[in-house]
C-alpha cells in the first residue's frame, strides 16, 4: 500500500469513528482533532435500557467498528453467522478482545471450518458471562490457549456437539474463571500437547464439565472442589491408559467423593490420584 493510500485508508477510518460517535449523541465538528476523539468517546454514556448491538457491517477482519466492538453488550448471532459466511475466517485470537462491555456471545452454527487459533479469543472481555459455541467445526483449529482465562464474571460455556479433539493447545483455557459453574458439551482433549494442569485451575464454583481423552499428565482440579461426582468418574473412565505413570490431581474434597473402585479406574489404567 503506497503512502497515499494509507492515507486515504487513515481518513476513511477517521470518519467512521466520527460518525459512530456522533451515532451515540456526542457531537464531534469538522475542527475536532483525531486525538480529541478519546475524550469525545469517555462522554458516551453507559448503561440505559436500550441494547447495544453490533451493525451489519461487522467484519471479522478489520478494527472499523472498533468504537462500537467497545460499547457492545451482545452481538446477534445471525450477525455473526453472516459475517462468518461471508469471509474466510482463519484466526480468531484476541478477535473479541476490546469487547469489554460485552456480556453473551453466541458463535453457535458459524463457519469455523478454516479457523486454525482461538487463542486469547476474549482476553479483556471482562464482563462477559455466558458462552455459546454450539455445532462448530474445529477440523484446522490446534489453539484454543487462553481463550476464556481470567473472565471473572463468566458463568457458562456451552460447547454442545462441538468437536476438540483435533486441538493441540488448551494451555490456560479457562484458568481463573472463579464464577465459572458450568461447561456444558464434551470437551476432548486427546490431542493436547501443551501444559494442561491450569485448563481448568482456580474455578472454585466449577460444577460441571465433562472431560474426555485426558492423554497428558499433570491435570489440577484441586480448585473446583465443586464439582460433581458423575463428571469426575466420567474424566476417569474416559481417560486414555499408559504404560507410564500419570499424574492427575483432583484435590482431598473430590477424591471423598470416589469410591475404591471409582478410583481403581484410572489407577488401573496408569494414572496416580492426588
Amino acid at each position: 500500500m503506497v503512502i497515499a493510500d494509507k492515507l486515504n485508508y487513515l481518513q476513511d477510518t477517521k470518519n467512521q469513528i466520527k460518525e459512530a460517535i456522533k451515532g451515540k449523541g456526542i457531537e464531534v465538528s469538522d475542527i475536532d482533532t483525531f486525538r480529541s476523539y478519546a475524550d469525545k468517546i469517555s462522554e458516551i454514556p453507559s448503561g440505559g435500557s436500550q441494547e447495544e448491538t453490533f451493525g451489519r457491517s461487522f467484519e471479522t477482519s478489520n478494527n472499523n467498528n472498533y468504537i462500537l466492538q467497545k460499547l457492545v453488550k451482545t452481538i446477534p448471532n445471525d450477525v455473526l453467522i453472516e459475517a462468518f459466511n461471508s469471509t474466510d475466517v482463519v484466526y480468531l485470537q484476541n478477535s473479541f478482545g476490546i469487547c469489554q462491555n460485552l456480556e453473551e456471545l453466541d458463535l453457535s452454527n458459524c463457519n469455523t471450518s478454516s479457523v486454525i487459533s482461538l487463542a486469547n479469543m476474549c482476553s479483556s472481555s471482562t464482563n462477559l458471562k455466558k458462552v455459546i459455541m454450539q455445532n462448530l467445526d474445529f477440523r484446522n483449529a490446534n489453539n484454543i490457549g487462553s481463550a476464556f482465562s481470567s473472565l471473572k464474571k463468566l458463568e457458562e460455556i456451552d460447547f454442545t456437539n462441538t468437536d476438540t479433539g483435533h486441538i493441540s493447545n488448551f494451555l490456560n483455557f479457562c484458568n481463573t474463571c472463579s464464577a465459572l459453574v458450568r461447561f456444558k458439551g464434551i470437551l476432548d482433549v486427546k490431542s493436547n500437547t501443551a501444559n494442561i494442569a491450569n485448563i481448568f485451575g482456580k474455578c472454585p464454583n466449577l460444577e460441571e464439565v465433562y472431560i474426555k481423552n485426558l492423554n497428558s499428565s499433570g491435570l489440577n482440579l484441586s480448585g473446583s472442589p465443586k464439582l460433581k461426582k458423575e463428571c469426575l468418574v466420567f474424566l476417569l473412565e474416559n481417560a486414555i491408559a499408559s504404560e507410564e505413570t500419570r499424574a492427575l490431581i483432583l484435590g482431598s474434597t473430590n477424591l471423598t467423593k470416589l469410591t475404591d473402585e471409582e478410583k481403581a479406574i484410572a489407577t488401573n489404567k496408569g494414572w496416580t490420584l492426588s
